[in-house]
């Protein structure tokens, strides 16, 4: 790997010129890249436009040759994932290491569709790397490129990435795992070539060793455990302890299936504003938050004529229209109920009612606009789904997320930024919703969809865009590539509007969760 000094020895396949091989200027640029993060506050997840720009300028500032910029990037990158890094468990992280470090002539491990299975040979420095990072708890694995990686983040069962590559292969995964807010650090290969490369083996020992730990629930992925406990049978017989039948209908609706991606939300605003909160505080908001949206969903559902949700029968599918348009109406009464009821300071309590209120207010009128406009003969225009998206959409993220802001007594430019970021995601999930639904298009329900498509291949004159249209093979893929582009880039606003945050977990929080709610068309 390297000699005792930090220094690469003679190599025997040529030396990547944009990894500094002298130990003391990698030193130097790792330093340099903290001192930058700290003077400049930087908090992640931060553009990577902004993260190159900085590097160009460090580079310039420590009289270093320019070449090396892209390592100054991941030093930079390093450093302002790190702190977020070392409050995630060993056991949710993983580290991936490449194929090319093995000696393919004496190494004795499996090669399969996924990667090498360590036989722990001695042949090469992989065994006893692999054997540092389990013992800890780490998910380890000796792989090229990052598909297993993405799957594992994906499905919530890994937090952090920890990786040694070739500059090249960085820059692409880095850049993906930026656009996704990933914590992730980063050690370059000191070597061109795919065999007998070599990497700096005591910085990789040293991030795999960081650790801050907090043993607190509310800073893990216990978050979510809580938060899904929240809504068992018993513990919503708690909170909502009526004996007659319609309030056993709405304890059940709000039960059953559902991300509980509201109430999470305000959990975790709110414990990573002011982790010593009253849990039964949190408990009781976020309840009322996923009451507000299972009214909306009951509600939706009839105007809709939906007959399935959650893989079930409707509930006005179930007991009838009359009795789900009531179940609706007595959990939005729940909602305000608990919010009044919550136990928090009453100047607070004002402010929670009053944001809720309006939410609900913003809400019904943009659905009272989307059903209006399936009475009217003009087909809508793009301008209106967004806005009617604006409107109906992002009100109930802005609740959750700006009530547990609220509990936790944050400023208003946090209030402020969280407006803003909910206004662009509620936009985004829209259209993601709307590309992954093109059948409502054909039946002639409003839909930025149809409005897109509209403008691409009017109907004739006397066609009525509310009996369902039809779209070329070329419109359709025309529809798709713009509604792709607006999507992302009403995602992208919605990130950039996190900038003032000065909180990691949640900055670093709704940018995931700006990338999971808006996937890939």
């Amino acid at each position: 790997m390297t000699d005792k000094d930090g220094n690469v020895p003679p190599p025997t396949k040529k030396c990547d010129v944009r990894v500094p091989q002298d130990a003391t200027i990698r030193a130097r640029l790792q330093s340099a890249a903290i001192e930058c993060v700290l003077r400049k506050m930087l908090i992640p997840p931060v553009p990577l436009e902004i993260i190159k720009q900085a590097a160009i300028d460090l580079c310039k500032d420590e009289n270093v040759d320019p070449v090396y910029q892209d390592f100054a990037t991941i030093m930079l990158s390093n450093a302002l994932w790190l702190p977020v890094v070392a409050e995630i468990p060993y056991e949710r992280r993983i580290l991936l290491l490449p194929q090319c470090l093995r000696d393919p002539r004496h190494c004795q491990g499996h090669l399969d569709s996924v990667g090498v299975l360590c036989a722990d040979c001695g042949a090469c420095p992989i065994g006893k790397i692999l054997r540092d990072a389990e013992a800890l708890g780490y998910v380890t694995l000796v792989a090229e490129g990052t598909t297993v990686v993405t799957a594992l983040l994906e499905q919530g069962k890994i937090d952090a990435v920890i990786g040694v590559s070739c500059l090249n292969t960085l820059e692409r995964a880095w850049q993906q795992m930026s656009e996704r807010a990933i914590p992730g650090i980063a050690i370059p290969l000191l070597v061109d070539g795919c065999e007998h490369t070599r990497f700096d083996e005591t910085t990789l020992l040293r991030f795999l060793h960081t650790r801050t730990s907090t043993g607190n629930i509310r800073q893990t992925e216990g978050l979510r455990i809580l938060v899904d406990g929240w809504f068992t049978e018993n513990s919503l017989a708690e909170l909502l302890p009526g004996t007659s039948e319609t309030e056993s209908i709405a304890r059940d609706w709000l039960a059953i299936g559902g991300k509980r991606w509201r109430p999470f939300l305000l959990a975790t605003v709110a414990f990573s504003l002011e982790s010593s909160l009253d849990e039964e505080i949190v408990r009781c908001l976020a309840c009322a938050v996923e009451c507000f949206h299972k009214a909306s969903l009951a509600h939706d559902d009839i105007e809709d004529n939906d007959a399935e949700r959650y893989d079930q029968p409707t509930l006005h599918r179930q007991h009838g229209t009359d009795i789900a348009i009531n179940t609706g109406d007595l959990l939005v009464g729940e909602g305000y109920r608990l919010i009044g009821d919550c136990g928090a300071p009453d100047g607070a309590v004002r402010r929670m009612l009053h944001l809720a209120a309006t939410a609900h207010r913003e809400l019904t009128l943009g659905q009272g606009d989307e059903l209006l406009i399936r009475k009217r003969k003009n087909p809508p225009t793009q301008d209106e789904m967004i806005r009617i998206f604006q409107q109906k959409t992002s009100p109930a993220f802005t609740v959750a997320l700006r009530l547990g802001a609220v509990l936790a007594d944050a400023d208003d430019a946090i209030g402020q930024s969280l407006e803003t970021y909910c206004a662009a995601l509620g936009v985004a999930y829209q259209i993601h919703d709307d590309l992954q639904d093109t059948e409502e298009t054909r039946r002639g329900q409003p839909s930025l969809i149809l409005a897109l498509a509209l403008q691409t291949e009017p109907l004739p004159e006397n066609d009525d865009w509310r009996h369902g249209i039809k779209m070329s093979k070329t419109t359709e893929e025309t529809v798709r590539k713009r509604a792709c582009q607006l999507r992302e880039h009403y995602r992208h606003q919605a990130v950039r509007a996190l900038a003032p945050i000065q909180n990691a977990r949640v900055k670093t929080m709704l940018a995931q969760l700006a990338g999971r709610l808006c996937g890939p068309c």
